[in-house]
């Protein structure tokens, strides 16, 4: 029976020994002699002060005494024990009473909690110096947000000027011309008026899309949206000797878009896309399903030198650009309409040579049909 008891107690994950009443080890289980570094015979018929060291027997001894005096203890504290170190321990003493009414001895299990209290004081000093570090941001989140707000009123107002430069430089060769030309010749007050309504357009298109929390979400016919781009890009496609080619699919659903952003957004596309033909091309634009998926895809392409690879990451970050007398900010501003609506640009090389960008956004089930050349 004895062996069981001893079989028992090796197989418990738990730090078992038993002490005589003169205070000598008379058994370990397995546990405890690896929590210790010691095998079993080394530590049968040794002393407890020899053992755990004479800081730690003087600290436990008044618990020893009272267990071999009848009364269960639990001890919970910090032991300076011999070879660990302090370790932070909780101890329950047992007393032996088998022997007719005289206390024999006292079993010992000892429960080392040193990790568990590392990790307590560890998480104590990291929320400790997460809250330090919240105090601090909370601290300057106020000046950044008013840096921010004056850095983004920077960039609307490079935004707007790049916007309105085209309009507003048409409207001025436009009233050159009508200066110069003789009296009867001279253009109608219709024109010069429908060029300044276009500037006046652009601004409120770029201080609505400043406020990018809010979207004016419409049905809008994507055939008629992208025959407005091709109107907006006329003007200055004819300038250049530039051919505008309009490419739509038939039986296209709707799409619930902000159409004043997304115009916008295209006719930047378009005009990147002038910017690379200023001595004639031509500038295709299509709208049409992606095959199997429920969206629809704009693409805007140009017969331009093309963009180089390496640089194609790039283009649509803000103030990237590789001409001289722009600010880089058509892309940009493009590509932040197109996430808005939950849609992505892709830039590819146009096949016989150029540029093809292509906008993808999400669309409601719809029949699709041939595709008309207009």
């Amino acid at each position: 029976m004895q062996v069981d008891l001893a079989f028992l107690a090796d197989a418990l994950p738990v730090c078992i020994a038993y002490v005589d009443a003169g205070q000598r080890y008379r058994f370990s289980n397995k546990s405890f002699e690896q929590w210790l570094g010691c095998s079993r015979q080394s530590l049968f018929g040794r002393h407890v002060a020899e053992v755990l060291g004479a800081p730690a027997y003087e600290l436990m001894q008044k618990q020893i005494e009272a267990a071999l005096a009848g009364e269960t203890v639990r001890f919970e504290g910090i032991v300076p024990l011999q070879g660990l170190g302090e370790r932070q321990l909780r101890v329950d003493l047992v007393p032996d009473h088998r022997g007719y009414g005289a206390v024999r001895g006292f079993f010992s299990v000892v429960t080392d909690m040193s990790e568990a209290s590392r990790s307590e004081v560890d998480l104590s000093q990291r929320l400790r110096g997460m809250q330090a570090l919240n105090r601090q941001l909370r601290e300057v989140q106020g000046p950044l947000i008013e840096a921010e707000r004056l850095g983004a009123a920077s960039d609307l107002a490079i935004s707007i000027a790049q916007a309105i430069n085209n309009p507003l430089t048409a409207l001025i060769g436009t009233l050159e011309m009508a200066l110069e030309a003789p009296r009867r010749a001279r253009l109608k007050p219709e024109r010069i008026l429908h060029l300044a309504h276009r500037i006046k357009n652009v601004v409120g298109e770029m201080l609505h899309s400043f406020r990018q929390d809010h979207f004016n979400l419409e049905a809008t016919d994507p055939a008629e949206l992208l025959s407005d781009v091709r109107d907006a890009l006329a003007s200055r496609a004819a300038a250049q000797a530039v051919t505008l080619r309009l490419k739509v699919q038939t039986a296209l659903h709707h799409l619930l878009v902000d159409r004043k952003l997304l115009r916008r957004a295209l006719v930047n596309i378009g005009e990147n896309g002038l910017d690379e033909m200023r001595d004639g091309g031509t500038l295709t634009l299509e709208v049409g399903d992606v095959p199997g998926l429920e969206l629809l895809e704009f693409r805007v392409s140009d017969t331009g030198p093309g963009i180089p690879h390496e640089l194609r990451k790039r283009v649509l970050e803000s103030f990237f650009t590789t001409k001289e007398d722009s600010r880089g900010l058509g892309l940009s501003i493009a590509h932040g309409v197109v996430r808005g609506h939950e849609g992505r640009i892709r830039i590819e090389d146009r096949p016989g040579g150029g540029t093809l960008v292509a906008v993808e956004l999400p669309r409601l089930p719809a029949h699709t049909g041939v595709t008309e050349d207009r």
